[in-house]
């Protein structure tokens, strides 16, 4: 697709504010997300079944305090308060993608703001320490559970 979409680009006038980088070494990553104004995290809708997509890049956006567009999947509504910490709209609904996309670019002068709430939220809720702070606790109320009634569930 990168032909096409150079192509494209070209011809709506952006070829000067758009970089078509293929595939970068991931201790570069970081590097080029310091130059994000914005980032984008787009998943195709999917069966219920199916519908499980690693957030990994929404977080890594989020950790260097840049806003970002992600399509609503359960992972990106757990970590992104809309208005606050990022855009969400409904994925394989191109006139929403249309609206949030218009309203982030209204919203241009704060993503500053944003990027720095994304970064406190994913602090809060993403890192080791964050998740181990709520999984202890559930791990420990299994394993008394599991002592006080050794045969249930089995």
């Amino acid at each position: 697709m990168r032909m096409t979409w150079e192509r494209q680009a070209l011809e709506l006038g952006l070829a000067d504010r758009v970089r078509f980088l293929g595939r970068i070494p991931s201790d570069e990553i970081p590097e080029h997300i310091a130059g994000f104004d914005l980032g984008f995290v787009g998943y195709p809708p999917l069966p219920l079944d199916r519908s499980y997509h690693s957030p990994l890049k929404l977080y890594e956006y989020m950790a260097m305090a840049r806003p970002a567009v992600a399509a609503a999947s359960a992972e990106s509504r757990e970590i992104i308060t809309p208005g606050r910490s990022g855009y969400l709209f409904n994925p394989g609904e191109q006139g929403d993608l249309k609206r949030i996309l218009r309203l982030a670019m209204q919203e241009q002068q704060g993503w500053r703001e944003i990027g720095m709430a994304a970064q406190d939220a994913i602090s809060r809720r993403a890192t080791w320490q964050a998740r181990l702070t709520v999984a202890i606790p559930r791990i420990e109320g299994i394993l008394e559970a599991r002592i006080a009634n050794p045969y249930a569930g089995d």
